[in-house]
């Protein structure tokens, strides 16, 4: 087995063992029945053909696609692993997202639904799924209950990833973006299974971000009213037993007011999952 320590600059397509502890400035292509190890850094992408074996200690900057070989991942992939053939074996520790997953339906507490986009990410053990779904107004309504019951009862619920793994797995919703057409919703949807809870709050930066955000305009509008209900009582229009009462009305309202936080002009030109997982900006209100 050949040994690199150095730089290389360009596309290279392996045609012998290889141990990598350089670096490869460009993409790797292991034919079949070629060994190679990484335990270096390659910017780009790695294509493992068929009969290709490749373990990866290391680090790939772009995406590792295994189209029919061998793959066993201790490492870092910056972009997608996709598993269109072969074997892939993904150790704990690896830090992986998984994109070009062939999931046919996901099987949600019973309730089936078929993803037009589909991206797993897998970090310490902990999997991450995000979809977009196209739903009818009847659809839409049947997603927002279930999210609704597990939000007002803190329920994880059993998901089915059928064309992936038949194994059902307990996860509960996060939250996701939306946006309404003419006859139809776009919906995106974020489910999280039970040790993702278990993370301190440092080790999810997605979190605290858009919590930051909220937070600001969240406080400022209940500035202007707590201010607005108390000018309100004391002119004497309300009275403090019908202040009590719109309190206990917006409390039983809340999940669903956060819902319409999240509502965007349209879905797919703010979200891309399949091609590059990119997150959704902010800044595309309705």
């Amino acid at each position: 087995m050949q040994v690199l320590h150095g730089q290389v600059t360009e596309d290279i397509t392996l045609e012998e063992d290889l141990r990598l502890h350089g670096m490869v400035v460009g993409s790797v292509t292991v034919s079949p029945n070629v060994t190679l190890e990484l335990n270096g850094y390659v910017t780009e992408n790695v294509i493992v053909l068929p009969g290709a074996r490749v373990e990866l200690h290391g680090r790939v900057g772009g995406n590792v696609r295994n189209t029919g070989g061998r793959l066993k991942v201790w490492g870092v992939i910056d972009g997608l692993l996709m598993r269109e053939a072969g074997d892939t074996i993904v150790y704990s520790g690896a830090r992986v997202r998984f994109g070009g997953d062939k999931v046919e339906k996901l099987v949600i507490d019973g309730l089936e639904f078929r993803p037009y986009d589909y991206l797993e990410e897998e970090t310490k053990e902990v999997v991450r799924i995000e979809a977009k779904l196209r739903l009818s107004e009847d659809e839409y309504q049947e997603l927002r209950k279930l999210q609704f019951q597990g939000a007002i009862k803190n329920e994880y619920v059993p998901v089915v990833r059928v064309g992936v793994s038949d194994a059902p797995v307990e996860m509960r919703f996060g939250t996701g973006y939306w946006s309404k057409h003419e006859d139809f919703y776009k919906c995106h949807i974020l489910l999280l299974p039970r040790s993702y809870d278990d993370e301190p709050p440092k080790e999810r930066p997605d979190l605290i971000d858009d919590l930051l955000g909220l937070e600001w305009a969240l406080t400022i509008q209940m500035g202007i009213m707590d201010a607005l209900l108390e000018q309100l009582v004391a002119k004497g229009v309300l009275t403090m037993e019908e202040v009590e009462q719109f309190k206990e009305t917006a409390k039983s309202q809340q999940w669903w007011k956060v819902q319409e936080l999240y509502k965007i002009k349209d879905l797919d030109d703010a979200l891309n999952l399949s091609m590059n997982g990119s997150r959704i900006e902010a800044s595309n209100p309705d």
